[in-house]
């Protein structure tokens, strides 16, 4: 099986999952990147001076190094060959790779479409859907009502259109058992807001977004001696913040811009650290489960700090339960939330069998 991977050139969370997940489903030199991504090959991502990834990437772990960069010339020779074509992204440069190649080529050349909506926001975006007519579409932080919907937009093309809930996965595996000498900890970005203030084309109307973790942390350290936090001059390095929550005890997470974090699936993949999730509606096929799998507060009329340290302290308290619960997650997320799983849930929908 052939997969031609149009994507951004920009790091991105859940298209480094797919990514990830179909070279070790397919083999790497059965996925083709295009236009060729450098953070796929082993290199650092640079833009404006400023060098980052959604999570750390080496040429032995992108291995699809192995075949050299597709120019639009080959993709354009060659798309009628490929079993399956992903637009990975509605980002305009991803928009109008593809764009390009259907102009060559012409629609009906690619036998199977996929688009994978990465954006973190609830909107679906039924302008790209009808520019290309996906066999699927596939929605991070997808809602049952999306909170900016456009109805005539969806009323036309709703007929034909199948759109499928396609969440996160932890991208750098599961991390080992180790001694858990930390309670708590709620590390992360500095963007945190109530559930309500993250909804596209509301003005942000509430106090600076860093201050939110500021009052969370600063009221988790009061009340838990052996706390971490991020709060800091300068983020930890990935490698440091995945050992932080593997030593947790009960790790919290809260969203940020979006309102899927990646930290959930970072904090289930470490095994028996409880994940204190914030209860939020996106879907998904197979959800995270309040005592089950996780503990959960509520953000939506802004931060309820009381909750939330009782929630920690009966977690600390109930030792059992904890690990239950704890246990119970990372078993979900090593089924179900693998950059493998995701690849294998892509190539399911779109009726497509690996051997």
């Amino acid at each position: 099986m052939k997969v031609l991977f149009v994507d951004h050139p920009a790091p991105d969370f859940l298209s480094g999952v797919l990514f990830k997940g179909l070279c070790e489903q397919l083999g790497p030199e059965s996925v083709v990147d295009y236009p060729w991504k450098a953070l796929y090959h082993g290199r650092k991502y640079e833009s404006d001076g400023v060098v980052h990834a959604p999570f750390p990437w080496s040429a032995g772990e992108s291995a699809s190094g192995l075949h050299q960069a597709w120019g639009e010339e080959d993709v354009v020779g060659s798309v009628r060959h490929f079993d399956l074509v992903v637009l990975m992204s509605p980002r305009q440069k991803s928009v109008d790779a593809l764009q390009r190649i259907i102009d060559c080529v012409g629609r009906q050349a690619i036998r199977n479409l996929a688009f994978v909506d990465g954006e973190d926001y609830t909107a679906i975006r039924w302008d790209v859907i009808e520019r290309f007519r996906p066999d699927v579409s596939f929605k991070l932080s997808m809602v049952p009502e999306p909170f900016e919907i456009y109805h005539d937009e969806k009323a036309r093309v709703s007929s034909w259109a199948r759109v499928v809930a396609f969440p996160l996965a932890c991208p750098t595996g599961e991390m080992p058992r180790v001694e858990k000498d930390i309670d708590v900890a709620f590390i992360g970005g500095n963007h945190w807001r109530p559930a309500r203030m993250r909804r596209e084309g509301v003005p942000w109307a509430g106090l600076p977004e860093a201050e939110y973790k500021r009052m969370l942390s600063d009221r988790l350290a009061k009340e838990f001696p052996s706390f971490v936090g991020s709060v800091k001059e300068a983020p930890v390095a990935h490698v440091e913040f995945m050992s932080l929550l593997n030593r947790s005890r009960v790790a919290v997470s809260v969203g940020g811009f979006g309102i899927e974090p990646l930290r959930t699936y970072e904090i289930l993949s470490c095994p028996e650290t409880m994940l204190m999730r914030e209860k939020i509606p996106v879907l998904s096929p197979w959800p995270l489960v309040e005592d089950e799998h996780c503990m959960m507060f509520d953000t939506v009329g802004g931060f309820d700090h009381d909750g939330i340290v009782r929630g920690i302290r009966r977690a600390l308290d109930a030792v059992e339960e904890r690990l239950r619960i704890a246990r119970s997650g990372n078993a979900l997320l090593r089924e179900h939330y693998t950059p493998h799983s995701r690849a294998k849930q892509l190539l399911n929908e779109m009726g497509l069998v690996v051997a």
